[in-house]
Formats: C-alpha cells, structure tokens, sequence
C-alpha cells in the first residue's frame, strides 16, 4: 500500500503542476478554440429580436423613406462604434500583455478593467440610442404591430405553440405595455 502511495502522489503533484502552468502560459481571455462574444456593437440586441425591425420591414409595410431612414441610422451607428471597436481589442492586448509578463500590477490590472468597460459602455450607448432612433422612424400602429410580431416570435420560436388562455393572457399584457411604453 505504501508502494502505491508513493507513486500516486508525485503522479498527481506532476499533474498539477503541469496543469497550473498551462494555464499560467495562456493567461486570461478566450484561447483558440473557445468561443468569445462578438464586439459590443456587433451584439444582436434582444429586445429586438436579433436584427431589429428589418426582419418585419414587410409585415409593418414600412415606406420608403422610412426603409432609408432607418438605413441611414445604421450607417451611423456603425461609423459610431468602428474606431470604439478598435480601441476595445487594443485595450484587450494591452490587458493580456499585462499578463503575459508573470503577476500582473493590480492597479494597472484595474485600470485596464475600467477602460474596458467604459468603452463597452459606450458601444453599448450608441448601439441602444440608434435603436431608439429606429423606433422613432415608426408611427405608432407600426409600433404596435412590431410589438405584435416580437412576442409571436417569442413564443413561436421552436417550442410549438402557445395554447389557451395563459397565450392570450401574455399577448393581452404585451400589447397593454407595449401601448404604455410609447
């Protein structure tokens, strides 16, 4: 028994170790072969829907003009969020530099928590004021129906239908709040 003890725990002790400084080597954030998110201005925003009203441009019979504006507003968004894009994945160099160089300073490790996250937040803002803007290119049936359309969407995505009275109940409330909110 003693033989085994002995052979299992520098086994184990080498298998940590390796473990550790692997992990060590590849330091923070997503490595190849792991998923990571799409840059804040590219996120698919979920009280849209994903792309917003375009995938309903038909069923809301939106103008010309309406499809220009809102097209327009886009284009804006995205001259908006391209130089905060850059300035995100420097600072995410810069953040991994600072851990690739052993214990990283905590302060400089805060401080690049904090631009990091003021620049998401500022992705964020022009993304949800450009959506906002796109709302307000609507009138107000097309708004309704938008509502409409979203909560169909919903409830009918790959889960079968929404049977009785609790459907009616939630499409009921939708269209109450959807008519406060605007």
């Amino acid at each position: 028994m003693l033989k085994k003890t002995t052979f299992t725990i520098p086994i184990i002790a080498l298998a940590i170790f390796l473990f550790a400084s692997i992990s060590q080597a590849m330091g923070p954030g997503p490595h190849p072969g792991e998923m990571s998110m799409p840059p804040m201005g590219e996120m698919k925003m979920p009280c849209m829907g994903g792309d917003g009203i375009m995938p309903f441009a038909d069923d809301l019979n939106l103008t010309d003009d309406q499809l220009a504006k809102i097209r327009d507003i886009r284009v804006e968004k995205r001259k908006k969020s391209v130089d905060l894009n850059a300035d995100l994945e420097k600072a995410k160099i810069e953040m991994r530099e600072l851990w690739d160089n052993g214990i990283p300073n905590q302060k400089a490790v805060d401080k690049k928590i904090d631009q990091i996250s003021s620049i998401k937040a500022k992705i964020r803002k022009i993304a949800v004021a450009s959506r906002i803007d796109e709302l307000k290119v609507l009138t107000s049936e097309q708004l309704d129906k938008l509502n409409e359309l979203k909560l169909k969407r919903f409830f009918f995505r790959g889960k079968g239908k929404m049977m009785g009275r609790e459907h009616r109940m939630m499409m009921q409330r939708a269209k109450t709040s959807a008519k406060a909110s605007f």
